[in-house]
């Protein structure tokens, strides 16, 4: 922990913090998650870039200099009446909290972040804001927050969203048995007529990305995204950041997606 007590703390731009401090917090960080890194704002912001937003990320640094926290921050200011913290409804992640933080600063802290923003918003004239915080079981009990609301002490009312945490290092039995029997006659089911193949960074190619580029881009109607977004997916499988699943009937793309993984 840092063994002193923050006597001040000041708030700067968060591109003023290196990417190197920046990865090198997240991953360290209990509760950091993929979508507070830079390459996942970036691309929300390419996938967006129809919508009027501005970026407000900050860091928060105590009065010696330590890094305590990253918070990204977008402002969503599309709908004039209608203007938010946030991009395209989706939330800011929470944020990115150093692991030396005692309990106490870390409440200090996040009482900042919070702080920060209400005059964030009082000054750029935002209604309100969608945030989203860590969908894993001790993430209240961390932050000594409240389990059922836990940021309702900040004026912020929860919209649950349920999830289910897999936990892989169980038996491959363990984890059979614990699915339903119909989950189960549906895995048989679909073992028996589709063909999955994993995609990652030691056998993802260009041309495996190009046909789910163009998968995508018929699902969808149209092309939603710009070649750069699709890039940054692919550069996440490569640094194993994400995994892209294909699935197959008859040899033919009945469907793929790319799934995320990162630090947890």
């Amino acid at each position: 922990f840092f063994n002193h007590c923050f006597k001040m703390m000041r708030f700067i731009s968060l591109s003023n913090i290196s990417r190197h401090d920046q990865s090198s917090l997240i991953a360290h960080s209990y509760y950091s998650w993929f979508w507070q890194t830079e390459s996942y704002q970036s691309f929300l912001k390419q996938i967006h870039c129809d919508r009027l937003f501005e970026n407000h990320s900050f860091a928060i640094l105590d009065d010696i200099g330590n890094l305590l926290a990253l918070c990204p921050v977008s402002a969503d200011f599309t709908d004039k009446e209608d203007c938010y913290f946030g991009l395209a409804h989706e939330p800011i992640p929470f944020p990115c909290i150093s692991v030396n933080l005692s309990a106490r600063q870390r409440k200090k802290t996040i009482s900042a972040y919070f702080d920060y923003l209400t005059k964030l918003a009082s000054k750029q004239n935002i209604d309100y804001l969608y945030i989203r915080v860590p969908q894993l079981a001790d993430f209240p009990s961390y932050f000594n927050f409240a389990r059922e609301n836990p940021l309702l002490g900040y004026n912020i009312f929860i919209k649950p969203l349920h999830t289910q945490v897999l936990d892989l290092n169980l038996p491959l039995n363990t984890l059979w048995q614990s699915l339903s029997k119909g989950h189960r006659a549906d895995v048989k089911r679909s073992q028996a007529n589709v063909k999955v193949k994993i995609w990652d960074h030691s056998n993802i190619n260009s041309k495996v990305f190009e046909s789910y580029i163009k998968l995508h881009r018929k699902d969808s109607g149209q092309s939603t995204r710009s070649l750069h977004a699709y890039n940054a997916v692919k550069s996440w499988i490569e640094s194993r950041s994400a995994l892209l699943g294909q699935a197959s009937i008859n040899d033919e793309d009945a469907c793929e997606n790319f799934n995320l993984t990162y630090v947890f």
